[in-house]
């Protein structure tokens, strides 16, 4: 199996639970963000393990080629910067970012981006 179509099926499934999690189990997320956002030692973990899985995406998977395989590419370099700024972000910083997520246009934004993610990468990776 090809890396790109294996990857566009990680992300797609990924991104599909992710996003209903968002809709449906919304209150529980913020919470959950909310703890991450008080415990710095749980957030610099969780950016060492974002930093590591973006960092095997974009080891194994830096095509540029047009559309499909780039933007698994560009996922794993947002997946990997968002690492290293868990990693170096404060808890003021999270605590901005926690206030932003909690903005219900922003959150619906972010859920129904995941799902399109979802769709598209599932698409790709089972269909394409």
């Amino acid at each position: 199996m090809n890396v790109s179509y294996f990857l566009a099926q990680y992300i797609g499934i990924y991104s599909l639970v992710m996003g209903s999690l968002m809709i449906v189990r919304k209150k529980m997320l913020l919470e959950i963000f909310q703890d991450l956002s008080q415990n710095r030692t749980v957030s610099f973990i969780m950016g060492v393990i974002l930093m590591k899985l973006g960092l095997i995406v974009v080891l194994i998977h830096n095509i540029w080629d047009p559309v499909f395989p780039l933007a698994i590419t560009l996922i794993g370099w947002g997946i990997f910067l968002e690492g290293i700024l868990s990693m170096f972000f404060s808890k003021r910083m999270m605590t901005k970012y926690l206030h932003f997520l909690e903005n219900p246009s922003v959150y619906a934004l972010i859920s129904f981006g995941y799902l399109m993610l979802g769709i598209y990468f599932s698409y790709n990776g089972f269909f394409g």
